[in-house]
């Protein structure tokens, strides 16, 4: 890809972004405070217990005039 002087300016330079290594580490301690996270302030109650049943209702009368 061309170096665009629209982002740079002419004849500046553009500096590559240093890339980092993800180690199996780095994944661990993000699923570990991704659990802890979803562990204080847990949202699946509520679609279990709301959105599920709705659905449900609306799938079984929707399907219910559906084979008759």
């Amino acid at each position: 890809m061309a170096r665009m002087h629209i982002m740079s300016g002419v004849g500046d330079k553009l500096d590559m972004p240093a890339i980092q290594r993800i180690t199996m580490a780095d994944l661990g301690d993000a699923l570990r405070r991704g659990a802890e996270d979803f562990w204080a302030k847990p949202s699946h109650y509520v679609l279990l217990a709301v959105i599920y049943p709705i659905i449900g209702i609306v799938l079984t009368l929707w399907m219910d005039g559906w084979h008759t």
